[in-house]
């Protein structure tokens, strides 16, 4: 309770899990909700996520028969190509993968714009000083939860976190939200 808690304090969303298996796993299983919730056939990923998490999501997503295509950098911010109907997902990384801050609401707004899902990985230390993914309006939030905690040497590497809006999880399909048929 008290991590779950946490993790919805940090990010601004309400709906946390108990914990993925670790960050790159977290982006992909965000990819996955977003092909869930609207079936589309491509995410578009910043080249400012982490390389671990763009090649996770790019193995988990041949497999669903999703193309990724990365949105490139500008100035060390993400620029957005525009954006199509058949997008899943946005995807960004706050901070980037180089340090530099990204401004979250444009993203949440673009692709809204298109009825696509929002995703932002984070490290869970600056959130405590960055306006929240879900004050962005961003849909789902994920990231590395290392930093917060075990050592690398005690109990395992490092753990995913996922949090989400209320209004995404209770749209998805039993299997997504826990819920059991008779």
């Amino acid at each position: 309770f008290e991590y779950q808690t946490a993790i919805s304090e940090l990010t601004g969303l309400p709906v946390s899990n108990a914990s993925v298996y670790e960050g790159p796993s977290a982006v992909a299983a965000a990819g996955y909700v977003a092909k869930v919730a609207n079936d589309r056939k491509r995410f578009v990923i910043s080249r400012g996520v982490h390389p671990h998490s763009r090649e996770t999501l790019r193995t988990h997503a041949h497999a669903w028969g999703v193309d990724v295509v990365e949105a490139p950098l500008e100035g060390g911010v993400t620029r957005l190509p525009d954006l199509t109907d058949d997008v899943s997902a946005v995807i960004v990384q706050q901070p980037n993968f180089l340090g530099a801050v990204e401004d979250l609401a444009p993203v949440a707004e673009q692709a809204k714009s298109v009825g696509a899902l929002s995703i932002a990985a984070c490290d869970p230390l600056p959130l405590a000083l960055l306006k929240t993914p879900g004050e962005c309006g961003i849909d789902i939030a994920v990231g590395e939860g290392q930093t917060l905690g075990n050592r690398l040497d005690f109990g395992g590497p490092s753990f995913g976190f996922f949090a989400a809006t209320e209004a995404l999880m209770r749209r998805m399909p039993g299997r997504i939200a826990g819920e059991t048929k008779d």
